[in-house]
């Protein structure tokens, strides 16, 4: 199950909000405005009264807000991953013919090759149609996936391949056929080729994509034979 958060501006903050646009403004905050969070009260005046006490207050404001949410539902916010902000993308590339592309991807740090997630292919599973799994290809949750952005032809205007998570399960694997630091290619599974002769997903010379490697990305335009 995925939960969903939504912070919303809460009378702590506000508070922090008004006491920093009155030290902006060079006007004395109002003394009377009060942020209260569980026991402790905050007057704007006393927080701006040092830049450092501003911040110990925001950051005590954040911290409490943090452990109130671990304890009420016992679920402590993920840290980012290593990955996450080190691989980079510098070109993208497709060839080949629209009825079977390939697409390389050039960059930096990439890592080790995904693991499939799921460890299944997506072939008949989520209400996909059936081809044999050998050929399918896999989804690796967000770690690697494309996006046709607009399709000049087919059903779909919008598709992805390749990705898999609580929101979206793709029908179209992707097969990896190289794996590298700092290269990648692949080509979409066999339930591509089978749904291209009727249209239903089509990648045309002149689409607009964007491809997905480890959280990085990169938008570029197919070249394809047709």
């Amino acid at each position: 199950m995925r939960m969903r958060l939504r912070i919303v501006p809460s009378e702590p903050s506000l508070a922090v909000a008004h006491a920093l646009d009155a030290r902006r403004s060079g006007r004395t905050p109002d003394v009377g405005t009060i942020a209260q969070f569980g026991s402790t009260q905050l007057r704007a005046g006393e927080i701006m009264s040092e830049t450092g006490k501003y911040f110990r207050g925001a950051l005590a404001i954040v911290a409490g807000t943090v452990a109130t949410l671990i304890a009420s539902t016992g679920i402590a916010p993920a840290r980012p991953s290593a990955h996450i902000a080190s691989a980079h993308i510098h070109s993208v590339r497709t060839s080949g013919r629209s009825a079977r592309p390939e697409v390389t991807v050039i960059g930096s740090r990439f890592g080790s090759r995904p693991t499939p997630k799921p460890s299944y292919s997506p072939a008949g599973k989520f209400g996909c149609p059936k081809v044999p799994a050998a050929g399918a290809g896999h989804l690796y949750g967000d770690l690697l996936y494309f996006t046709d952005l607009k399709a000049k032809r087919g059903t779909y205007k919008n598709w992805t391949a390749g990705q898999y998570n609580n929101m979206f399960q793709d029908c179209i694997g992707i097969v990896i056929d190289q794996w590298s630091n700092t290269k990648v290619r692949f080509h979409f599974g066999d339930l591509y080729a089978k749904l291209f002769p009727g249209n239903t997903y089509f990648l045309s010379n002149g689409d607009r994509f964007e491809v997905f490697v480890r959280h990085a990305t990169l938008k570029a335009t197919a070249t394809l034979s047709h």
